[in-house]
């Protein structure tokens, strides 16, 4: 059923996050002399990584949230940080493409 689903997507998710987790680093160390383009690789990493382990913080408080609020809250809470890593990973790599200077 509805169970055997989840945990299909939950783990299918889980390493899609360790991929990007190893991604973001290998781009942190290969941008190392290049302090703005890390900063920013590391900032977008930092994020996903709160993506991750925000929804443990949130748990308690979701709880016991209607099930009308966490249906809304869910996708919001996984698809808002993921947007912010991927607009600094972008602007990473467009500051890369400009010789490190942040436009």
């Amino acid at each position: 059923g509805y169970t055997a689903v989840f945990k299909v997507v939950s783990d299918f998710l889980l390493i899609l996050v360790i991929w990007v987790g190893a991604s973001g680093l290998a781009a942190v160390l290969l941008h190392w002399r290049q302090p703005a383009v890390r900063n920013l690789y590391a900032a977008s990493l930092f994020i996903v990584g709160l993506e991750l382990v925000g929804p443990l913080f949130l748990l308690p408080v979701l709880a016991t949230a209607p099930d009308s609020l966490v249906r809304v809250l869910g996708p919001v809470l996984r698809l808002v940080p993921i947007a912010l890593a991927s607009i600094i990973a972008l602007a990473a790599f467009h500051s890369n493409r400009t010789k490190g200077e942040i436009a």
